[in-house]
């Protein structure tokens, strides 16, 4: 019935046509907590504006009446016409209209402690499978990273996981086994440069059929840290 009602609704397609969802479940007991309780369809002829509303109302108070053991929740309202108001003046909200002490506070106590970088590598063809492990060794033993330990997974089907732990870093080489490589770099250091060379370096020891296709830049520290040390200097 629920679909049937909301498909009657996308067929006839007027604004004047208001469906509301009322979920009826009994208040929280010992005996009734896991209840999922029923659900009523209504669809109504919204004409004069609040004549649907005051049908929904309705019905919840006739829910009501029939126990005082019972809660109505309206879930759902689509569709409606909406009240004209004559001479309309929209009030427009400045940032100083609301109170910004507590983001201010977190601004002042977060501090950064390096750059957590995420990217996704694609291919539009070829079958060849990347050697994650001695990519990633060799492109940190050419930026002088001194590795502390190493971890490799081929248990997850056809595809592999690297993990690298340097001294201030830590790097993730995942291949899906197909067309999808991730690479997750985070260094004990804040600046993109090396982020960047991490990515470059990566694409060009993939091929030149891989290619960048998402990437994510975040903080890591303390403090709900959300922003970069030298994004506000």
């Amino acid at each position: 019935r629920r679909n049937a009602i909301q498909d009657l609704r996308r067929k006839i397609d007027l604004d004047l046509l208001t469906r509301t969802e009322l979920l009826i479940q009994p208040k929280a007991t010992t005996t009734r907590r896991t209840d999922p309780g029923v659900q009523f369809n209504i669809l109504s002829l919204d004409i004069l504006h609040e004549e649907a509303f005051d049908g929904v109302r309705a019905m919840e108070r006739a829910v009501l009446e029939t126990g005082t053991d019972l809660i109505v929740y309206p879930s759902v309202i689509q569709g409606g016409t909406l009240e004209y108001k004559s001479d309309y003046s929209p009030v427009k909200f400045s940032q100083a209209d609301y109170n910004l002490e507590a983001a201010k506070q977190q601004q002042i106590e977060q501090r950064a402690f390096g750059r957590h970088s995420i990217f996704q590598f694609g291919r539009s063809g070829g079958d060849d499978s990347p050697n994650m492990e001695t990519m990633l060794l060799s492109i940190l033993e050419r930026f002088r990273m001194n590795v502390i330990a190493t971890s490799v997974h081929n248990e997850f089907g056809d595809g592999s996981m690297v993990i690298a732990r340097c001294e201030d870093s830590d790097f993730v080489a995942v291949w899906d086994g197909r067309d999808h490589v991730t690479l997750s770099v985070f260094r004990m250091d804040e600046r993109r440069m090396m982020a960047d060379k991490m990515m470059h370096s990566f694409l060009a020891n993939l091929g030149e059929n891989w290619g960048k296709q998402l990437r994510d830049d975040m903080p890591r520290g303390i403090g709900k840290v959300i922003t970069f040390t030298n994004e506000f200097q």
